[in-house]
């Protein structure tokens, strides 16, 4: 790893982690709050929460990150400064890879906190603080890992694209296209069908192996189970299993997503040691 490429990259990630990182936990605080004095929600609402938003968010901050880092100097015009550097192309990329996992794991550092904090001060004040800690600290490392596996393949991306066009939208449509995928597999887990009396046939649950939301929830064994007295009666009427990820062998869902990691990486590092950089 090369310190002065370090130093620069860490720099150029000050405004987004102060951005996102101040953001979400206002939104999320603000939402925790809100909504323990409307129906008095426990841990599992933070599950719930973190499922239909938070992890979807920081996925597209992730996959952003990674697919923008290796090109950005060649769309700036500053990427001969980085070769007068004595630095060779791996040590570039593995740099760039642990200033873009620093940065996303300060966001969810801090985004945590004020979250851990939250229930702690507010919402549960009774639960010992190592129960919060234990609990919350395990949704977030799920949403730490879903952040990896979108990092990883944004910067097989990175390395793929000779120019900034587009990443945003190949980026945007990954993440929301596989999260798309994790939402189809749970419709033949349905107590009542809503369209038209459609019977959703079971097959449809295999989608969830697209999808890193749906497969690393379940290696954390992340449920949607007491979040509340209300949301659960409201969950025990729409879905038959509120364990929303029974249909997913634990085995192939790490077998799978530690193949994406390595094959993102693999062809991450390969393919830009042997790139022609515009410079």
């Amino acid at each position: 790893m090369n310190l002065t490429l370090f130093m620069i990259e860490m720099r150029s990630y000050t405004k987004p982690i102060i951005l996102w990182s101040v953001f979400l936990s206002i939104i999320l605080a603000a939402q925790l709050i809100l909504m323990d004095n409307l129906i008095d929600i426990t841990l599992g609402y933070l599950s719930m929460i973190m499922l239909v938003a938070i992890n979807l968010s920081l996925a597209l901050y992730a996959i952003k990150a990674g697919s923008r880092s290796l090109i950005k100097e060649e769309a700036k015009g500053t990427i001969e400064y980085i070769y007068a550097q004595p630095i060779s192309r791996s040590s570039i990329v593995f740099t760039k890879i642990i200033t873009a996992v620093l940065s996303y794991a300060i966001i969810l550092t801090i985004v945590g906190f004020v979250c851990l904090m939250t229930y702690h001060l507010v919402i549960l004040p009774s639960l010992s603080f190592e129960k919060l800690f234990a609990e919350i600290g395990n949704l977030f490392l799920c949403t730490f890992v879903i952040g990896l596996v979108f990092m990883a393949v944004g910067f097989m991306i990175s390395a793929l694209k000779s120019n900034n066009k587009h990443t945003s939208g190949t980026s945007l449509l990954i993440v929301s296209g596989t999260y798309i995928a994790g939402i189809i597999s749970l419709l033949p887990n349905l107590r009542h069908p809503f369209l038209f009396g459609i019977t959703f046939p079971s097959g449809l649950e295999n989608l969830g192996y697209l999808s890193p939301f749906m497969m690393i929830s379940s290696l954390f064994e992340i449920t949607l189970s007491d979040t509340s007295i209300i949301l659960n009666m409201v969950f025990s009427q729409i879905f038959i299993n509120q364990d929303l990820y029974y249909a997913i062998d634990q085995t192939i869902a790490f077998i799978i997503i530690f193949c994406v990691c390595m094959i993102s990486l693999s062809v991450c590092f390969i393919v830009y040691k042997n790139k022609d950089l515009k410079i």
